[in-house]
C-alpha cells in the first residue's frame, strides 16, 4: 500500500510488472473553507498512461460535470492538477486538457457528411484538405498497424455503432490524445462488440490513458486495470482490479448502498402471487404488431423486449388509444378494453411511464401534491376542488418530505420518484413503463427497481418495454420478445 498526496492508492498491475508510466492527471476538489456550496469535495483521481481505468459515480449530473472538468470547460477554485507531474495552474491545465482529451459517447461526434478518412485526419495535423489520395493510404496505415478489417463502410453514415466507436478511436490515436473517456460505453455496444472494442483499445493504451464510465457490469471488468468509485463528490474507493477477491458488482452494492441484504435481492421478483388475471390480450393485430397472445397477473412483471422502435411505439400506442386494433380483444380485470385517448386509457386502469420520467413527465409549474394528483382528476370527480383529497395526497407525500419542497430544489432522484408515486396514489390495474432505467446513474437506478417493486406490492401488474437485454436480464420476471410487429423466440430476436 502507498500513500500520496493524502489519498490511499493501491499499486496497480499489468500481468506480472508493476505500472511506472508517468502519471498524467491528478485531480482533487476540498472544501471550501469560506462555506461555498461545493459539487465536488476532495475528489482525486490519477490516469497513468496504459493503463485503463473504470470509474462509478452515484449521480448521473456529477459524472457530466466531470466529464466536463476533464475537458477543460470547468475550472477548479481549490485543489491541485497535476500534468506529467508537473503541478499546473487551473487556466495552462483547462488549455492543456483541451488539447488532450477525447469523449467517446452515445451520441457519435463524427461527420456524417464526409468520409471516415476525412474524419480521421482532417484535424489531426495542420495540412488541411490532404489529397484524397494521401489519406487513403494513411488510413490503410492505420489498418495494418492496428490489425483493423478492411470491409467497413466508405461513409459514416453507413456505420454500425461499433464501428463509429473504432473509428472516433481512430482519431483519438491520429490526434495524439493523452486521455481517451468512454462515456456509457455498455449501453451502446453489445458485450461482443465491447471485445472488440477494447481489443483494438489494449493495442492503443501504450500511447494513451483510458477512463471508462461503468455500472454494475462484471464482464467490462475483464478490460480494467483500476476502478474508483465517487460518491457524493467525493472519491471514496480506489482498486486494482487485481486486489479485489469478489465481484465488483457486489463492492460497488455494498459501497453505494447501506441496506446490503435488500440491495443484493432480487430485481423486480413478483411480490404477490395473484390468481387473477388483470390483463388478458387475446389474438390482437394492429396495423403493425400481428397476432399477440399473453395475460398479467395481479403484481406480475412482464418484460417485452423489442428489435425496433416500431415495435414498441405501437404497442405503447395500442394502449394509449393512439393506434387502433384491427383483430382481437384486450381486456382489463375482464373488461374490454377499447379506448381512443391516453385519458381514457387512464381512467380504464392503464398507467403510463415514459422513458427518463424526471424530465418528461413532471411539470415544473406544480407543486410535488398537484404532479402526483394529475391522474387522480379522471378518477373523482372534482378532484381539484376537494381540499379533502388533495390534502390526503399531501400527506402520502409528507413522509417522503418532496410536499415540502419547490420542484426546482427536488434532485433528480426524487423527481423520478415522484413520477412513480403518481400512480401508486392512483392505482391503475397495470402500468407500462419504457426504457425504465434510460440515462440514469447507480443511485436512480435503485430508486427506479425500489418504486417498481413498490407498484408490485400495490397489486400493479407491470409491464416494462425494453431493448436493453443486459441490464434487464438481471430483472425478475416473465419475458417476451417482438421483432417486427411478430412474437418471436429469444434465440431469434
Amino acid at each position: 500500500m502507498e500513500q500520496k498526496s493524502g489519498y490511499r492508492y493501491r499499486s496497480l498491475q499489468t500481468g506480472s510488472r508493476e505500472i511506472s508510466e508517468k502519471r498524467i492527471t491528478e485531480y482533487r476538489r476540498r472544501k471550501d473553507k469560506k462555506g461555498n456550496n461545493v459539487i465536488f469535495d476532495d475528489l482525486s483521481l490519477e490516469l497513468f498512461q496504459g493503463e485503463i481505468t473504470g470509474i462509478v459515480f452515484d449521480d448521473i449530473l456529477e459524472q457530466k460535470l466531470f466529464i466536463d472538468m476533464l475537458l477543460g470547460d470547468v475550472l477548479l477554485y481549490s485543489g491541485k492538477i497535476f500534468v506529467n507531474e508537473e503541478r499546473k495552474a487551473y487556466e495552462e491545465a483547462a488549455r492543456l486538457l483541451k488539447q488532450q482529451v477525447a469523449v467517446i459517447g452515445s451520441k457519435s461526434k463524427l461527420l456524417p457528411s464526409i468520409t471516415i478518412e476525412d474524419n480521421i485526419f482532417l484535424f489531426s495535423d495542420r495540412k488541411l484538405f490532404l489529397d484524397q489520395k494521401e489519406y487513403r493510404e494513411r488510413f490503410q496505415k492505420l489498418r495494418t498497424e492496428l490489425n483493423i478489417s478492411d470491409d467497413m463502410p466508405h461513409k459514416v453514415r453507413n456505420l454500425s455503432a461499433k464501428e463509429k466507436v473504432i473509428i472516433e478511436l481512430l482519431k483519438a490515436y491520429e490526434e495524439r490524445k493523452k486521455i481517451v473517456i468512454l462515456d456509457e460505453i455498455t449501453s451502446l455496444l453489445s458485450e461482443k462488440d465491447l471485445g472488440e472494442v477494447f481489443s483494438l483499445i489494449d493495442k492503443m493504451k501504450s500511447q494513451m490513458s483510458f477512463l471508462v464510465t461503468v455500472g454494475f457490469e462484471d464482464f467490462i471488468m475483464e478490460w480494467m486495470e483500476s476502478i474508483a468509485v465517487v460518491q457524493n463528490g467525493r472519491t471514496t474507493f480506489v482498486s486494482g482490479i487485481s486486489q479485489l477477491n469478489c465481484k465488483l458488482s457486489k463492492v460497488l452494492k455494498a459501497l453505494i448502498y447501506e441496506n446490503k441484504a435488500e440491495t443484493f435481492g432480487a430485481y423486480g421478483q413478483k411480490v404477490i402471487n395473484g390468481q387473477n388475471n388483470v390483463l388478458e390480450v387475446r389474438d390482437v393485430s394492429t396495423c403493425y404488431l400481428k397476432n399477440l397472445n399473453f395475460t398479467l397477473c395481479s403484481g406480475e412483471l412482464l418484460k417485452i423486449y423489442y428489435s425496433d422502435e416500431k415495435s414498441k411505439s405501437s404497442f405503447w400506442e395500442m394502449f394509449s388509444g393512439e393506434e387502433s386494433i384491427e383483430e382481437g380483444q384486450i381486456y382489463i380485470s375482464e373488461k374490454l378494453y377499447k379506448v381512443s385517448n391516453m385519458s381514457q386509457a387512464v381512467r380504464e386502469g392503464v398507467g403510463f411511464i415514459t422513458e427518463a420520467p424526471y424530465r418528461s413527465m413532471i411539470l415544473d409549474n406544480m407543486s410535488a401534491t398537484e404532479n402526483v394528483s394529475v391522474p387522480l382528476h379522471e378518477k373523482v370527480r372534482g378532484f381539484w376542488f376537494a381540499k379533502k383529497y388533495t390534502r390526503s395526497v399531501s400527506d402520502f407525500l409528507q413522509n417522503d418530505e418532496l410536499n415540502k419542497k419547490k420542484l426546482k430544489n427536488i434532485g433528480n432522484a426524487e423527481l423520478q420518484k415522484l413520477a412513480y408515486e403518481k400512480w401508486l396514489v392512483y392505482q391503475p390495474k397495470i402500468v407500462i413503463i419504457e426504457n425504465p432505467f434510460t440515462d440514469m446513474d447507480i443511485n436512480m437506478r435503485e430508486i427506479t427497481r425500489k418504486m417498481i417493486g413498490a407498484l408490485q406490492k400495490r397489486g400493479i401488474g407491470v409491464i416494462l418495454l425494453t431493448a436493453n437485454f443486459a441490464i434487464m436480464n438481471k430483472i425478475k420476471g416473465e419475458s417476451m420478445f417482438i421483432k417486427h410487429g411478430v412474437l418471436t423466440r429469444e434465440e431469434e430476436w
